[in-house]
């Protein structure tokens, strides 16, 4: 009687068994949009990949004046700078408000962790430029004495054109 017993149990979790493994199959067989059936990637590159995939949001206060993908970002890069022994494309701060006619009284440059909130002098001075990276990411460089100990946005993803003036100075 127990060896009987014995044995519909073990029949019994093994028809349960296979019921889940029946189950699980046809979640690892469907794609995900955008990705080929059979196309194994690992997670790391996929956040990396949507990660990547960013633009420039300009801001006047609250209104999105425009948004730069980043395969354009070549194009907004209108000279040359060197920076280290590197040259890269980059556009001045200055001109890059100017031509999407923003005006303020300070600007503030974000990414993903860090904002750094600049005074419309600082910001629209000769040499405070954005720049793109070989790897298609936009950042700020300055060459400002007065902005030397100013931490900069490692991505630069956001800029705001605010009039009300800021009480918190740069992060240093």
């Amino acid at each position: 009687m127990k060896k009987i017993l014995a044995c519909a149990v073990i029949v019994c979790f093994t028809f349960v068994a296979c019921k889940k493994s029946e189950e699980k199959k046809p979640e690892t067989t469907t794609a995900q949009p955008g990705q080929k059936q059979g196309e194994f990637k690992p997670q790391g590159q996929k956040k990396r990949q949507q990660r990547e995939v960013s633009s420039l949001k300009i801001f006047n206060e609250q209104t999105l004046v425009s948004e730069v993908p980043q395969a354009q970002y070549g194009s907004i890069a209108t000279s040359k700078v060197k920076i280290g022994n590197k040259q890269v494309q980059a556009v001045l701060l200055k001109d890059l408000l100017t031509k999407y006619n923003i005006k303020g009284k300070n600007v503030v440059l974000a990414g993903a962790a860090i904002k750094t909130p600049l005074t419309w002098e600082q910001a629209t001075g000769t040499d405070v430029y954005v720049y793109v990276t070989p790897k298609k990411f936009m950042k700020v460089y300055t060459t400002s004495k007065n902005l030397s100990n100013t931490k900069f946005p490692k991505r630069l993803e956001k800029i705001t054109v605010t009039e009300t003036s800021a009480k918190t100075k740069p992060t240093t």
